[in-house]
């Protein structure tokens, strides 16, 4: 067995017993000279998963194989690769393409010219296509003297078990890896192995094992470092330290503390029953009169406040002394307009085109409502149970009364009388109705009381939907009594 294999056993079997982590930072160095930032923090994640810290990720690194060393060894009785030529170079100093370098099947090819001729720009792409010292590596230059395009590559021609193939290289990419059974030796490579102090320096595979070494430390500094950060500061449950026997408990806790003595004290028993009943009753009191309530009654006051101010600061502007007579006679005016408008509209509306334009203003509401508009909102509420009220009333003159008798109409249409319906269940839905819009509106026309809390959507919904049920349930019962009484007719 050649050293080279033996240290690669050997290293194996040493790597059985890492952590998986340090198996795939090795990895990793042998890929790249030195790991980077984002290799660092993403080793201290694999540590911290491998160690049940952090979930770990479905594609988790494996040990380390063969196939991650430089040169993986050959195994006993196989017959390891031959190299026959290299040729096809391209892109590479100034070497004519075409040029074909053989190496012979036995003993020493010897490889002469003079100066410039173009032995160093074969031995460059000889140590970066097979095995050489990573120092001892140079760059391939190209044709310095002529401007060229494309890669640099160059074919190499080897013998494995009897059959020739040919493995094409490119620089940049990763060599064929049976191309690193061949390991290339120069002055260069020779200066490495011997200094100037005659001193034989490790094998580059021990150089990467300092190199883990320096990931280690660091990964081991970092999980140092969060350790400390994690660890629980001292007045870490001062919060929860009261007055009550859970605060004064947390406030005994100490490093000596054991957890079966925290185990004894945290029984729970039928006084924290009692206690924990009584917390919900607080806590559903609260929902109803607590802070957030209040503060919910409190900006609708404040909204109403402020339409106030708005129309007195309109009316004070308009108070002027030499405006009060031409104001006068415009209000008297405007009232005389309004009252022919109320009446005309009153008179042209049903119950049905009344219940079709509360459906609109609720609609506007629920708008103002989601915008945060207070103020137009309480105007639009305002508007809703001023309409709703007087659509309550046209609900008794065509409903119940089955319109015998009418406001603004001189005749009384006693014919009618047979599907007029005045039961007990409606007196009371008419009474509570009214009751509620007369309670939120001051008389016909005036502001939102200051006194009132003004409902929400949800409310002027239910309110609403109770007047369309009314209809519906009136309109049957008036339905029936009109079959029965026809004959009266």
């Amino acid at each position: 067995m050649s050293i080279t294999t033996q240290i690669h056993v050997d290293l194996l079997t040493w790597f059985q017993d890492l952590p998986v982590w340090q198996n795939e930072a090795f990895r990793r160095i042998m890929a790249k000279a030195k790991p980077d930032a984002q290799d660092l923090a993403e080793l201290v994640d694999l540590a911290l998963e491998e160690s049940g810290l952090q979930t770990k990720r479905a594609a988790f690194p494996s040990q380390l194989t063969n196939t991650d060393l430089p040169t993986a060894p050959i195994a006993t009785g196989v017959t390891p690769p031959r190299l026959l030529a290299l040729h096809a170079l391209e892109n590479v100093n100034s070497l004519m393409p075409g040029q074909r370098l053989n190496f012979g099947a036995s003993g020493l090819t010897v490889i002469y010219g003079g100066n410039g001729a173009g032995k160093s720009g074969y031995a460059r792409v000889l140590k970066k296509a097979c095995r050489c010292n990573e120092r001892a590596i140079e760059p391939v230059l190209r044709n310095i003297y002529q401007a060229t395009t494309g890669s640099v590559t160059a074919k190499l021609d080897i013998d494995s078990s009897g059959t020739t193939e040919t493995l094409i290289w490119s620089d940049g990419a990763k060599a064929d890896e049976r191309l690193r059974h061949f390991a290339v030796f120069d002055s260069k490579a020779a200066r490495l192995f011997v200094s100037d102090k005659n001193e034989v320096p490790s094998p580059s595979v021990f150089v990467k094992l300092e190199t883990l070494g320096d990931a280690t430390k660091h990964v081991r500094e970092r999980l140092a470092r969060m350790a400390t950060d994690a660890q629980p500061q001292a007045d870490a449950l001062r919060t929860f330290i009261d007055d009550t026997v859970t605060g004064k408990l947390i406030g005994q806790i100490n490093a000596s503390t054991s957890v079966k003595a925290l185990g004894d004290a945290l029984v729970w028993c039928e006084a924290d029953d009692a206690r924990l009943l009584d917390l919900e009753k607080q806590s559903s009191t609260l929902k109803v009169s607590g802070p957030q309530v209040l503060r919910k009654q409190l900006q609708q006051r404040l909204a109403r406040v402020r339409i106030l101010r708005s129309e007195m600061e309109k009316v004070e502007k308009a108070l002027a002394a030499d405006k009060v007579s031409s104001l006068q006679a415009q209000a008297k005016l405007c009232n005389e307009l309004k009252a022919a408008k109320s009446l005309a509209a009153e008179k042209a509306l049903g119950l049905t085109e009344r219940e079709i334009l509360l459906q609109t203003i609720l609609g506007e509401a629920k708008k103002s409502e989601a915008a945060g508009e207070p103020e137009e909102f309480a105007a639009r509420a305002f508007r809703f149970y001023g309409l709703l009220r007087s659509t309550w009333e046209r609900a008794v003159e065509e409903l119940m009364f089955n319109k015998v008798v009418q406001r603004f109409e001189k005749n009384v249409a006693t014919r009618s009388l047979t599907g007029a319906v005045v039961d007990e269940e409606a007196i009371k839905l008419v009474f509570a109705a009214m009751t509620k819009c007369s309670g939120l509106i001051d008389g016909h026309d005036h502001a939102i009381a200051l006194n009132s809390e003004t409902p929400d959507c949800d409310e002027m919904k239910i309110d609403l939907d109770a007047l369309c049920k009314f209809r519906t349930e009136m309109t049957k019962k008036r339905n029936d009594q009109e079959k029965l009484l026809a004959h009266l007719k």
